[in-house]
């Protein structure tokens, strides 16, 4: 692992295998606990095995997981989670450190999302709603509709165990009058598929 020169209170990244490690350096740490943040995209990775130096730790529900006394140095980092692929590197480990790790997935078929809009017309003020499939399982999607009012960003979906969502939002002001488009993206693989509709202005 190659990374650059550690200094107190800063974010620095280096690369273990082909994930991509950030490393966040407390200012003012002598000690040798380390903490490690598993994730693949923005989604956490629960239940993934961390080992240092002979010592193993799972990651919790945020894809965390501490070592409150390891040694120093080198040392032989193993990262292991059912449907990921894993990380076998030499970590130069320092006290007061945390380690995020980005796992890639493995094993699934590729995204290949659809989606439906339940209403293709919606009134401003109304609510829009929406089914998407094919996305990757329990993974995050993210929601947007683009107008001529510009982009609108709503709060990310997780998709279901086999990969399909339903949601819904207000079509609020922010939204303009005429056609728009919603588009779900995958923030695991990137994939996104979208759908126009249109908004009439509120009657009354």
């Amino acid at each position: 692992m190659k990374h650059a020169g550690l200094v107190a209170g800063v974010v620095l990244a280096a690369a273990v295998g082909g994930a991509v490690v950030l490393l966040r350096k407390p200012a003012g740490a002598s000690t040798v606990a380390v903490s490690f943040v598993i994730s693949s995209g923005s989604v956490p990775v629960d239940g993934a095995t961390i080992t240092v130096g002979g010592q193993t730790m799972t990651t919790d529900a945020s894809g965390s997981a501490s070592f409150p006394a390891v040694q120093s140095g080198n040392q032989t980092v193993m990262i292991t989670a059912a449907g990921f692929t894993s990380v076998n590197e030499t970590v130069d480990i320092i006290g007061g450190n945390t380690y995020d790790v980005t796992l890639s997935p493995v094993g699934l078929p590729p995204p290949n999302p659809t989606l439906l809009i339940t209403d293709p017309l919606v009134f401003q003020g109304g609510t829009l709603g929406y089914i998407g499939t094919g996305f990757t399982h329990d993974g995050g999607v993210s929601v947007s509709v683009l107008s001529g009012s510009g982009t609108v960003n709503f709060s990310p979906t997780a998709a279901a165990s086999n990969g399909d969502i339903a949601g819904s939002f207000t079509v609020g002001n922010n939204i303009s009058v005429g056609q728009a488009t919603l588009t779900l993206t995958d923030e695991i693989s990137g994939a996104s598929v979208s759908q126009s509709f249109v908004v009439e202005p509120t009657i009354g």
